[in-house]
């Protein structure tokens, strides 16, 4: 259905939350109020929000590295470093499997596939 150009485009956070919610949502934004200080049903909704969205992580520059060493050195196993950040541990760094004597960081030891597989997966989601 096209929307006339008469009627006023609504922000499509406040056709879902409502506009004293999205106001709430703003001060958070802004820094003027704390998560915390929502009522239970703002937070709720936002809750209910939330629950179908799907975080991305930006591989961009790793990615275009490791699959440059992949093609040029074509490791079967690689050592992957991620950085603890809660459900989802970013890889963060790789080491190839000439330099694994060099590692001094926890890391865990992976098929290359799955590496990449991984990386280009989490680099698309939105």
């Amino acid at each position: 259905m096209k929307q006339s150009s008469a009627m006023p485009k609504e922000n499509p956070l406040t056709l879902v939350v409502g506009s004293s919610q999205k106001g709430m949502i703003d001060s958070i934004r802004a820094g003027e109020m704390n998560v915390e200080d929502l009522d239970l049903q703002t937070a709720f909704i936002l809750s209910r929000l939330c629950d179908g969205i799907n975080i991305s992580y930006d591989y961009e520059n790793l990615l275009e590295e490791f699959r440059e060493d992949l093609h040029e050195f074509s490791p079967k196993l690689v050592a992957i470093v991620r950085e603890d950040r809660g459900v989802y541990k970013p890889i963060i760094n790789y080491y190839l499997p000439q330099s694994f004597n060099k590692i001094d960081e926890p890391c865990e030891i992976v098929y290359a596939k799955d590496v990449l597989q991984e990386m280009e997966e989490m680099n698309k989601l939105i």
